[in-house]
């Protein structure tokens, strides 16, 4: 059985300012379906999936940073956020503010 690497300390990124846009670039799960080798798992392994997710900060909770694709900004009667997307802090990369 292969040694599990330690997990990497996390990074220290920028403090996130609601309702701005970023950037974020991180670390997706994955998988496979069928039955594999120990050897094709370990190709596999090391092909991870990486994302770029690009929305407006609204907040963190739960280690979780929520970007929304789009925001109403002119109406009190309308539910202001659209398509929220909720990435787990630990997997994030980089964060850049656009």
């Amino acid at each position: 059985m292969a040694e599990r690497k330690p997990m990497k300390k996390q990074k220290n990124f920028p403090k996130l300012i609601k309702n701005v846009p970023y950037e974020i670039e991180w670390t997706d799960t994955f998988g496979y379906t069928g039955w594999l080798t120990e050897e094709e798992i370990d190709e596999k392994i090391n092909k991870p999936s990486t994302c770029l997710t690009v929305g407006y900060f609204v907040k963190e909770e739960n280690g979780l940073i929520v970007l929304v694709m789009g925001r109403e900004t002119g109406r009190d009667d309308f539910a202001p956020y659209n398509t929220p997307k909720f990435v787990p802090r630990g997997y994030i990369k980089s964060i850049r503010r656009l």
